[in-house]
């Protein structure tokens, strides 16, 4: 009878042979890449006012539909890059009827980023943080929990009040406010999380060793 290969790193953990290389790989390697997926992620939100201002329509279409189940994509939250007065942030009214998460730019206005101004912000400080650790071979120290709930709470509290009409943000405090969020949770979750991969790494290298004896 053909026995079932697969071995157990840790316990209660059964992996099948053949991804035993690949989580090795994640694990040892994980923060590169998220970083990876988290610079794709910005950098192709960014890609799509150029496509439109390179009159590739259907692409930067395709990429604002592909980033709409992510982010609201409200235009007066967002970039408008490209144009002839290219803002950093419009007001619903000079755009008018227009201003609906379908709206993505003309020549004059510029054209929509496929993300709104924070999550441009939270995504490409995750990418920066994820650099830095890398860079650093992880020689910082890990932020207190109640540091890293400070860095949270002005993203909260300033997404809460526009969703309850108490006031009306700005695109750099939604900027800052999402530079802060991706640094309280870099620093405060990475440091901590960084042990445990290692940790899962020596268990799937060890039965790798195991298998191959």
């Amino acid at each position: 009878m053909k026995q079932n290969r697969s071995v157990a790193p840790s316990p209660g953990l059964a992996v099948p042979h053949g991804l035993l290389p690949i989580l090795c790989f994640a694990t040892k390697h994980w923060l590169a890449l998220f970083t990876l997926l988290a610079s794709v992620y910005f950098l192709l939100a960014l890609a799509a006012p150029v496509c439109m201002a390179l009159g590739w329509t259907r692409t930067a279409e395709l990429i604002h539909a592909l980033y709409a189940h992510t982010c609201h994509q409200l235009p007066k939250a967002s970039y408008f890059l490209l144009g002839q007065e290219t803002l950093w942030q419009i007001d619903s009214d000079p755009v008018g009827s227009r201003a609906a998460r379908s709206f993505l730019g003309d020549a004059l206005l510029g054209y929509k980023t496929a993300l709104c101004q924070r999550n441009l912000a939270t995504y490409s400080a995750f990418a920066l943080m994820g650099m830095m650790y890398i860079k650093t071979g992880w020689r910082l120290n890990p932020l207190p929990f109640w540091a890293g709930v400070l860095c949270i709470m002005p993203m909260a509290a300033d997404g809460l009040s526009q969703m309850l009409g108490f006031r009306e943000s700005h695109w750099l405090l939604r900027s800052l406010t999402g530079i802060l969020f991706s640094a309280g949770v870099a620093g405060t979750l990475w440091p901590r999380i960084q042990p445990a991969m290692e940790e899962v790494n020596r268990s799937l290298s060890r039965a790798i060793r195991e298998r191959s004896s």
